[in-house]
């Protein structure tokens, strides 16, 4: 099993937007879906991951 977010993943805010882009290494696989809440600050860089897995069956 890959370890989750290992040391080549990535999470960066777009400045002066509540968006922010997640790069996860290894990637997940396709039927599995991550599922995260922002629990930063206001005026807090620092994006915390509290993964919550959600399995969908493959089609």
């Amino acid at each position: 099993m890959a370890t989750f977010a290992g040391a080549a993943s990535t999470a960066a805010e777009s400045a002066g937007t509540p968006n922010a882009t997640v790069n996860l290494s290894p990637a997940l696989p396709p039927n599995i879906t991550l599922r995260y809440t922002d629990n930063s600050a206001a005026g807090n860089d620092e994006i915390i991951m509290r993964p919550a897995w959600c399995f969908r069956p493959p089609r």
